[in-house]
């Protein structure tokens, strides 16, 4: 229909009907162009009831089938028309449907009898089009009997309030309670909750219960959802019920956030060259992954047998690799134990971990000045990398290459052809694994900031972007970054162990037997030296390891009472250093040492040690200052005064002799 006729039925401006199409208020509703150019098309069902039979009442009309055969012409008062239709307005689509077809075989029965087809074929007509009996067309007769077409469908509509097959049966106050308590209990059956209630009933004498479709009922609509909800599935169903919000990743910058997670793959994995363990065995491999949140990129991931801060630090490392050695601003990270590790997270505010203490371990990334995000527990919506993950799921578990080995997450979902000796070789899985994420980097996404475009493209697009200027660490920061971190205890010979491997050096020896120390080492190689930290500070570096030797080595006896007398001679030298200091802080002899190089400071009088102060303040004089001469210029000035001198003498005497002739 068009914009201009819609107006008509519904009794407000052609104007108003275009603007409601543009608005999506008629679903269906499409722009054509027409002789008089282009207009919308509105399809008459997405009309309300009363502008539908307004139209078929003028349809009628316009054909000049106006001697209807039953009386119209409605006596409603617009109060009453309007209490008419809201029996209709207020029914369910089912309702409103049947009313809708019995007004069509109505006015198709009417549209027969005006043709001059007789009653009875004009009935076995209607059974044939309409499926609808005589008796049926004659209630519908009846039912609109008195009024006019446009108020036909609220009429037909059936009236099923208060139909009931019983009368209806009330809860005794104990047996709803009683009946509420069983079927609110996590896990139970409404049915078997029901059941009981019978039981205690009869026991108790509480009376008739209603049936179980009316306790069902009961429970569904009379207790409020939210609340039943809570009672019998936890807090965390209840979340799925609350708000939400949507993530709005343009405000993200680039490299502002990365998401980390773990994810046990849904394959046996066989470790072919004993990687992992024992050569040939076999197990489900946890992928690590870390994704840059604004471009939806996964710079990296590591593969292992655990999800532990191993699996952490491999991913982290790859993805610095990846990126160009470029560090995010914030990482957020599950509550697991893998990235709660202090070796990742030291020295970062923790809900489980309390205050952070000063000797605590730094971890990876407080070292790098990371700052982390605890994502909300039990609450994967909050990390982007989980919706990652299922996408990557489904484009590479379930790869023809991995038939029979696809396990599914729980036993009710492993297919019949699972078999552990199809376990996938490790080779294969970590081949197949980059060539879907490679692909899947390449993928258009429809995500929010996406805009069609794949994540490489976003990526590039960011990094290329003038004026972004990305946060990376040197590489000195980035082999810190490959060694792992464990406390240690000083012993009391000066050595300390890490996973049984043993570290002693002169710098150990002298550290003081305190708590807090921590060693960053290579966990792929104990042999290489350590470095021992307290807290921030590195307290010792390159900690060698102690070598194992043979109790009967001629050599290594000879090594380690070398070693032995140089720890003893060393001191016995700091000792006597010491006691000279300690010697030297007695007041008698550090006032005979002053009296001899600054007499000046010294009171004659009493003897007692003139106070200096520690802080002066120089003078600057108005007129310049003569240069003061050096040693070798005032023993030149001496030499000359002694020659003058003796100038002088020698000339004095030849006068005196002069004078006597």
């Amino acid at each position: 229909m068009s914009a201009k006729a819609v107006a008509s039925l519904l009794g407000i401006s052609a104007q108003a009907v275009r603007d409601n199409a543009a608005a999506g208020k008629y679903p269906g509703a499409h722009k054509i162009t027409g002789p008089g150019g282009e207009g919308w098309a509105i399809p008459l069902d997405t009309l309300p009831a009363s502008a539908q039979a307004m139209h078929y009442h003028q349809q009628f009309t316009a054909a000049g089938l106006t001697g209807d055969r039953f009386p119209s012409g409605s006596s409603f008062s617009p109060e009453d028309r309007e209490d008419h239709w809201k029996r209709y307005d207020e029914s369910t689509e089912k309702c409103q449907a049947r009313a809708r077809d019995a007004f069509k075989s109505l006015l198709r029965f009417n549209e027969l009898r005006r043709a001059g087809i007789g009653k009875m074929e004009a009935y076995a007509t209607i059974k044939e089009e309409f499926d609808v009996a005589r008796s049926t067309l004659n209630e519908w007769q009846q039912a609109v009997d008195g009024l006019d077409q446009s108020d036909w469908l609220p009429a037909l509509t059936p009236d099923l309030s208060g139909r009931t097959n019983a009368r209806r049966v009330e809860w005794p106050a104990p047996a709803w309670m009683h009946f509420m308590s069983g079927a609110l209990t996590p896990g139970a059956d409404v049915a078997t909750a029901y059941k009981r209630t019978e039981r205690e009933a009869e026991a108790q004498g509480w009376g008739q219960l209603p049936s179980l479709s009316t306790a069902r009922n009961d429970l569904k609509f009379n207790v409020d959802r939210d609340v039943a909800t809570l009672i019998k599935e936890g807090q965390t169903a209840l979340k799925r019920l609350s708000p939400t919000v949507e993530r709005d990743y343009e405000a993200y910058r680039l490299h502002e956030v990365w998401s980390m997670d773990g994810r046990r793959l849904d394959l046996m994995v066989r470790d072919t060259k004993g990687e992992f363990g024992p050569k040939g065995r076999v197990f489900r491999m946890w992928l690590y992954g870390v994704q840059e949140v604004r471009s939806r990129y996964f710079v990296g991931y590591s593969l292992s047998l655990e999800l532990n801060s191993d699996a952490v630090r491999d991913a982290l490392v790859n993805s610095f690799s990846k990126t160009g050695l470029v560090r995010p601003e914030v990482v957020q990270v599950d509550n697991g134990m893998e990235a709660a590790a202090k070796e990742i997270t030291g020295g970062a505010p923790w809900r489980r971990r309390g205050k952070v203490k000063e000797d605590e371990i730094i971890g990876l990334l407080p070292f790098l000045n990371i700052a982390v995000s605890w994502a909300t527990a039990a609450h994967g919506q909050t990390k982007p990398v989980e919706r990652q993950f299922r996408t990557l799921a489904g484009m590479f578990e379930k790869r023809p290459e991995f038939r029979g080995a696809y396990c599914g997450h729980k036993p009710e979902a492993r297919p019949e052809e699972w078999d552990a000796a199809k376990a996938a070789p490790i080779e294969l899985v970590r081949k197949l694994l980059t060539e879907e994420i490679e692909a899947y980097h390449r993928n258009p996404h429809r995500g929010h900031g996406m805009n069609g475009k794949s994540p490489m493209v976003v990526y590039t697009e960011l990094m290329n972007a003038p004026g972004y200027v990305p946060k990376v660490i040197s590489k000195r920061q980035f082999r810190r970054c490959v060694l792992s971190a464990t406390k240690v205890t000083i012993r009391q010979d000066g050595s300390f162990a890490i996973h049984g491997a043993r570290y002693y050096s002169e710098a150990t020896a002298r550290l003081p037997r305190v708590r807090g120390y921590y060693a960053c080492y290579n966990r792929h190689d104990l042999a290489q030296p350590v470095t021992l930290y307290l807290g921030s500070k590195i307290m010792a570096e390159e900690v060698p390891q102690i070598e194992r030797t043979p109790g009967n080595c001629k050599e290594s006896a000879k090594k380690i009472m070398k070693a032995r007398r140089d720890f003893t001679n060393s001191t016995k030298a700091r000792a006597k250093a010491l006691f000279d200091i300690q010697t030297a802080d007695n007041p008698s002899e550090i006032a005979k040492r002053l009296a001899g190089k600054h007499p000046e400071l010294i009171d004659k009088e009493t003897g007692e040690i003139l106070p200096v102060a520690k802080v002066v303040a120089l003078t600057q004089t108005t007129a310049n200052l003569p240069r003061e001469r050096t040693q070798s210029e005032a023993d030149e000035a001496a030499c000359i005064k002694a020659m003058a001198e003796e100038m002088s003498r020698m000339t004095a005497g030849t006068t005196r002799r002069v004078g006597k002739y």
